[in-house]
């Protein structure tokens, strides 16, 4: 299990159905299906749950962690 820090009720609560799913195709349902408010925080949280996912195979640099800032 991944856990991030600083996501709010609403992104923890995306974060878990996100991770829950076994295919992409039912993660891109699952944030198509969401209210266009909360469409762009799935985006923002899976992005996240990648970035932590990668973050333990190979070390993130710089210019990656400034790409994720600037997406949120």
């Amino acid at each position: 299990m991944i856990t991030i820090e600083g996501f709010s009720p609403l992104q923890r609560e995306i974060a878990d159905r996100i991770w829950s799913m076994d295919t992409e195709h039912e993660v891109q349902s699952y944030i198509y299906g969401l209210p266009r408010r909360q469409r762009r925080q799935a985006w923002v949280v899976m992005q996240m749950i990648i970035a932590a996912e990668l973050d333990t195979y190979m070390e993130v640099t710089d210019e990656v962690q400034s790409y994720l800032s600037s997406i949120s």
